[in-house]
């Protein structure tokens, strides 16, 4: 009985690994069930007895990568703004090299193209990161005179998402490549301009990397 419990477990998590693959790279409406099945080297009947229909399956894996994004550690006054900062930038970096988190990100892009609404699939209990990301900025902010941080946090991760799925076209596009450097001179560009919403001045990046 525990061996079946095991098999079955182990076939759904191929399925559901898959299903992100193949949606972050086409999208949800341009996947069947059929090449699901195909990848996750099972049969299309089971995908149906498991979770559904081809939009169930989309919902499921949309649920599990949103609620993944939204785990980024949230940064708090108690710490040295070098260390949040830095600790952001360390996020940033991460979701534009690392290729599972670039799956997440790009899954979710598609899901709100296909009109999947993702932001609605967020559980009550977690935090947006974009929120997340401005409160940290209004926390340090003193005075009237620097922008408004939810707009900033908006602009910063519109930046993420852009240049996670169109990073290849939006460099080519000047005459650059797209590597690990670049990526790492781009965050820290968004690192300064999170530090200078925030109203921290001096160069922090240099104090961070």
């Amino acid at each position: 009985m525990e061996i079946h419990k095991r098999s079955v477990e182990a076939t759904k998590q191929r399925i559901l690994d898959s299903a992100r693959v193949l949606f972050a790279e086409h999208g949800i409406n341009g996947v069947s069930i059929r090449k699901i099945a195909k990848h996750a080297e099972t049969s299309h009947s089971l995908i149906i007895r498991y979770f559904g229909s081809n939009a169930d399956l989309a919902t499921e894996v949309l649920k599990i990568e949103v609620e993944k994004f939204s785990s980024i550690a949230k940064p708090t006054a108690g710490k040295k703004n070098s260390e949040i900062l830095g600790s952001i930038r360390e996020v940033l970096l991460h979701y534009l090299t690392d290729p599972d988190a670039r799956i997440t990100m790009k899954m979710i892009v598609r899901a709100e193209i296909d009109g999947m609404n993702p932001e609605l699939l967020l559980s009550k209990c977690s935090e947006r990161p974009t929120s997340k990301l401005a409160e940290y900025m209004r926390i340090n902010q003193i005075g009237t005179q620097l922008p408004d941080p939810d707009l900033i946090s908006v602009v910063i991760m519109g930046a993420m998402f852009s240049l996670n799925v169109l990073s290849t076209w939006l460099f080519s596009a000047i005459g650059l490549t797209s590597d690990e450097k670049r990526y790492e001179e781009v965050v820290d560009i968004l690192v300064d301009i999170i530090a200078r919403s925030a109203g921290i001045s001096g160069d922090i990046v240099s104090q961070i990397k």
